[in-house]
């Protein structure tokens, strides 16, 4: 969807939220001071290193352990996603449940590599995503273009429970349209947004308005935009109403077009008008308008 709507330089940061956990423990926090930690970690993209361990002093949390989380989160220079998911897992050798949640990533990368989020993926060990009811992978979208994230989700296995009484595993994620947007209207994004229909379909010699829905129904099943002429004028009016609203190309249904089973096709450009099966009508819309 963002390569779509012209975003090229973004990042999806990827972790696990049970890995994240294994870091703290790792770092000799007790189990009560690990929601305090997740707070203050998941503001590291807001207020940096410096900031996080102030946070985390101020948490009442102690200086070697909050140096130590700090130095397992950061990521050295030139590792790629393989080699970061390593050195996480050789500094998290002997942490209970570790080694799964490395493999649950390893997984996504490997599942993902031939798609097009595959070269965006970026293991972020700080990413925490505040809301606590994540369980297990998480992610978020960021791009230089904009402050913030785009978009972001995960895993969570109990919140839909809460309203079933069972255990429903889900992943879910929510988009920033509103940043996406602003983001887009600043740096141009929008293109041209013509809304317009790419061919007019028009009728003549009283031919029915279900003859015309049935053939305008067809070129839309084949991706073609059409508006259907609601009324019957003459022709002329109908080709002049159809350039004014932008079409490209005017369909054209008279008594002889029912009857053989043609479709009269004329561009509003240059003027060629051609009559073929129906059926070849859609290729030759695709044509003229992708030369």
């Amino acid at each position: 969807m963002l390569n779509e709507l012209g975003f090229k330089d973004f990042h999806i940061h990827l972790n696990h939220r049970q890995l994240l956990r294994c870091l703290i423990s790792a770092a000799g926090l007790r189990p009560d001071q690990e929601e305090t930690a997740l707070v203050a970690v998941d503001k590291m993209d807001k207020i940096g290193e410096e900031g996080v361990l102030k946070e985390l002093q101020t948490r009442g949390i102690s200086d070697a352990s909050a140096s130590l989380l700090l130095e397992m989160l950061r990521r050295p220079e030139g590792l790629d996603e393989a080699g970061e998911l390593a050195r996480l897992e050789s500094r998290l050798s002997g942490i209970e449940g570790a080694s799964a949640h490395i493999i649950q990533l390893r997984e996504l990368l490997a599942v993902s590599a031939h798609t097009p989020a595959g070269a965006h993926l970026r293991i972020d060990a700080t990413l925490a995503r505040g809301l606590g009811y994540y369980t297990g992978p998480i992610f978020e979208i960021r791009s230089a273009l904009a402050s913030g994230s785009l978009g972001g989700g995960g895993r969570y296995d109990n919140l839909i429970g809460m309203f079933r009484g069972q255990t429903i595993p889900a992943v879910g994620f929510s988009i920033g349209f509103e940043r996406l947007v602003m983001v887009m209207e600043e740096k141009g994004l929008f293109g041209n947004l013509a809304v317009g229909p790419e061919v007019m379909l028009c009728r003549f010699d009283d031919v029915a308005p279900a003859e015309a829905l049935k053939a305008a129904a067809t070129l839309r099943a084949a991706g073609v935009k059409v508006e259907v002429y609601p009324e019957t004028p003459k022709l002329g009016k109908q080709l002049a109403y159809a350039e004014s609203a932008g079409a490209r190309i005017a369909a054209i249904l008279g008594s002889s077009e029912i009857q053989s089973g043609n479709i009269t096709l004329k561009h509003l450009s240059t003027g060629e008008q051609l009559t073929m099966p129906a059926s070849e009508a859609p290729g030759k819309i695709r044509g003229w308008l992708h030369p």
